[in-house]
């Protein structure tokens, strides 16, 4: 019975504030693409689509007693203004909110295309800066990667979860290494950060979210100047190993 009352608590907070912060940006996503005033796709989001995001996440996370501590010798790194590729491992769902809460407002996240088809939400996240991946085309999908092209151009960074998944344990998976490629590609620092904690307080195919501390460690970036897509292997197994050092601590 208690936790069907955290289910329910957790889908109306979350719920709800999708609604309530999502709404201004659903109404912009039909209206701006036919203006083509804004599209993530071209590096662009209206100004409120980062504010919104950051606010709505800050929302959901006091409304479940959810903190954040943030520590490492990266932290600077995160309000330099320098477009990066941002890495992280992906322990839970509540991991999104973790990262858009804490991290600059000038990020675009890449997410599975499958997740803009969610009502209100899926149109909401593409103007507050998502850029949306079809997975099984991979560098193919063009349109995603000139929409990355773009975005650091214009001086935002990219978020990637390099697991590709949630982990079902916490522990860390496999990365993949689309976003090491993407690196040495536009020649663009790595940024790891660390997420500690949040699979405790919220495991894959929880509807809920318990009080707790979730631990953002933020190590300093790794240059990718001069690599080659050969170097692909050595940089993702670098940082790899790099994030799950900090697993340990």
């Amino acid at each position: 019975m208690y936790k069907y009352f955290l289910n329910l608590y957790s889908a109306i907070i979350v719920g709800g504030s999708v609604i309530v912060f999502g709404f201004p940006l659903f109404i912009l996503g039909l209206i701006m693409p036919l203006l083509f005033a804004y599209s993530p796709n071209q590096g662009r989001v209206p100004p409120m689509g980062p504010s919104l995001r950051r606010s709505w996440a800050r929302f959901v996370l006091w409304a479940h007693r959810v903190r954040i501590e943030m520590d490492g010798p990266g932290l600077t790194y995160l309000k330099d203004g320098q477009a990066r590729i941002i890495v992280s491992n992906h322990q839970s769902a509540l991991d999104i909110f973790v990262n858009s809460a804490t991290l600059p407002k000038k990020i675009f996240f890449l997410a599975k295309k499958e997740l803009f088809w969610v009502p209100i939400f899926g149109l909401a996240a593409w103007m507050a800066g998502t850029i949306y991946v079809d997975r099984k085309k991979g560098r193919r999908d063009r349109k995603a990667f000139d929409g990355i092209s773009q975005s650091l151009a214009n001086g935002n960074s990219i978020f990637i979860y390099p697991e590709g998944t949630r982990s079902k344990d916490g522990k860390l998976q496999l990365f993949k290494r689309g976003a090491f490629i993407l690196a040495i590609e536009y020649q663009t620092e790595i940024l790891p950060v660390s997420i500690l904690n949040s699979h405790e307080l919220m495991p894959k195919g929880a509807l809920y979210l318990k009080p707790g501390i979730v631990k953002m460690w933020v190590d300093k970036p790794v240059p990718t100047k001069g690599m080659s897509e050969g170097d692909r292997y050595r940089l993702c197994e670098l940082v790899q190993n790099q994030i799950a050092k900090n697993l340990d601590r």
